[in-house]
């Protein structure tokens, strides 16, 4: 359905297709998902820490990381201290 090809202009390559918009989009989320899924860093893929809030996956390239993102790290620990203070009033 997305037929593409390559194109060097002004010495860069660049990708073609002859797919509409939406189908050329579709096709790069479903190789850039095969490629995460199926690809060598496959076993790190991980659901974030803090699920089911966050439904996000990533790559686990560090021992200590367990969200996605600093964000949603930093709104775990405001949880866990609204939930510790909480318990004390």
């Amino acid at each position: 359905m997305a037929p593409a090809w390559p194109e060097l202009i002004g010495g860069r390559r660049i990708e073609r297709t002859a797919a509409t918009e939406v189908n050329a989009t579709l096709v790069a989320l479903a190789a850039s998902a095969i490629e995460v899924f199926g690809g060598q860093q496959r076993d790190q893929v991980r659901a974030c820490g803090r699920w089911p809030l966050c439904v996000l996956f990533f790559v686990k390239n560090h021992p200590r990381r367990d969200y996605c993102s600093p964000a949603c790290a930093n709104r775990a620990r405001a949880m866990r201290h609204h939930d510790r203070h909480q318990a004390d009033s």
